[in-house]
C-alpha cells in the first residue's frame, strides 16, 4: 500500500467528500483495479470507499485536537465527509462517541 497511500494522503485526495476511484487512478497513473486490489490484500479495510473514510477520521481526530476553534462541522468539511452527520456516523463506528465527545476527552487528557 505504500506508494499508493502515501499519494492519496499527500495529495490530500481522501479530502474530497466525492472523490471516485476513477478519479484516483487518473492522478496516480494507476488502473482501478490495481488500487482496488492493493487496498484489498495489504489493508484492513477492503473497499477505497472504507480506506478513505479511514484517513478522513485520523485527519479528524487530528485536527478536534488541534484545532479547537473549530466547529464540529468545520473540522468535518476539512477532513474530507461529505456531511456533518455521515461524518457523526462513521466517527460513532469507529469510536463509540460523538467528534465532540471525543474532542472533550482528549482535552481532558491533556
Amino acid at each position: 500500500m505504500g506508494w499508493i497511500g502515501a499519494q492519496i494522503e499527500s495529495q490530500g485526495l481522501y479530502r474530497s467528500p466525492n472523490v471516485t476511484l476513477k478519479e484516483i487512478s487518473k492522478v496516480l497513473s494507476l488502473t482501478q483495479r490495481r488500487i482496488s486490489q492493493v487496498i484489498k490484500t495489504r489493508r484492513e479495510d477492503n473497499t477505497l470507499a472504507e480506506y478513505l473514510n479511514t484517513k478522513r477520521q485520523l485527519e479528524g481526530c487530528r485536527l478536534l485536537v488541534e484545532q479547537t476553534n473549530w466547529t464540529v462541522d468545520a473540522v468535518a468539511h476539512e477532513a474530507g465527509f461529505g456531511g456533518t452527520t455521515t461524518s457523526r456516523t462513521i466517527f460513532g463506528n469507529r469510536f463509540g462517541m460523538s467528534p465532540k465527545q471525543y474532542r472533550e476527552k482528549k482535552r481532558l487528557m491533556d
